[in-house]
């Protein structure tokens, strides 16, 4: 368009034959010139109207740790710190998740509700011992979905356990008391406080909502069903608030406290 602009204007002052010469000399050198910004324009506006639009990435997993305290407050039936974890993650691979565990921690890969069903059952199965007595025990979660380096599909393996549309009953046997630290982080998006701030707006309307100053992080204190179904819920808005981009939730939960007195949970004074 621009070129046809140019020759346009190069035609009206050619027939002028003052400027005839001078017109037609400074379009001669011109013209190859525009030529080249031309097709680099066409080029470029090729190859944006050809861009697909990202799609989100469906890969989810969660990497997680238990530390059950083992002490003499213990009835006896767990002898070790390894059979109380190794009880607590018995037959997750049925539910429908890959495990891959290592020296530090066991990474789970699949559907997003196999995940949290899957951490429920092993927390809430170190928060006991065998003979049902309560365990002090502490559980750090690190729940991603939308990774780059990752596929855009988790895996689905086969789920073996039953009930096969809801929670397996270790996953409702959940301490009464838990005490849960989260935040989540957004990345590869420009939203991301508006994300955060609707996340923690949708815990705030929760029974098991912690009121008070926390660096870094929100706090929940509740009934263990209330603050696991806050974390899966809070996770699911995230990600529906940033489709495209990868998001990270981290939870450090605790229950079964020794010295746990009522009091703990009264909010904290703010900080000024």
């Amino acid at each position: 368009v621009l070129i046809f602009w140019l020759i346009g204007i190069a035609d009206c002052r050619a027939s002028k034959p003052s400027n005839s010469v001078l017109t037609t000399g400074m379009f001669a050198q011109l013209l190859p010139l525009l030529i080249i910004i031309s097709c680099i324009n066409a080029a470029w506006s090729l190859s944006s109207s050809g861009k697909a639009v990202p799609s989100p990435k469906g890969f989810t997993g969660v990497r997680f740790s238990l530390y059950p305290n083992m002490n003499k407050e213990d009835d006896g039936s767990s002898t070790s710190l390894k059979e109380a974890i190794k009880n607590a993650v018995l037959d997750i691979p049925s539910l429908g998740v890959e495990v891959h565990p290592d020296d530090v921690s066991s990474c789970l890969l699949g559907p997003e509700p196999a995940l949290f069903e899957a951490v429920r059952v092993a927390f809430g199965r170190a928060a006991r011992t065998k003979g049902g007595k309560p365990r002090n025990v502490s559980m750090q979660c690190t729940f991603s979905a939308g990774c780059p380096g990752e596929p855009d599909q988790s895996p689905l393996p086969l789920r073996t356990a039953k009930p096969d549309d809801q929670f397996v009953p270790d996953a409702l046997d959940l301490p009464p008391r838990v005490a849960c630290q989260f935040a989540v982080y957004p990345l590869g998006t420009e939203s991301h406080m508006e994300t955060i701030y609707n996340v923690i707006e949708h815990a705030k309307k929760k029974p098991c909502w912690k009121d008070g100053k926390s660096h870094f992080c929100s706090m929940l204190d509740g009934n263990g069903n209330d603050v696991f179904d806050t974390i899966q819920s809070s996770f699911q808005l995230a990600r529906k608030f940033s489709p495209e981009g990868h998001l990270v939730m981290t939870a450090t939960l605790t229950a079964n406290k020794s010295r746990w007195p009522d009091s703990d949970k009264s909010p904290p004074t703010p900080l000024i």
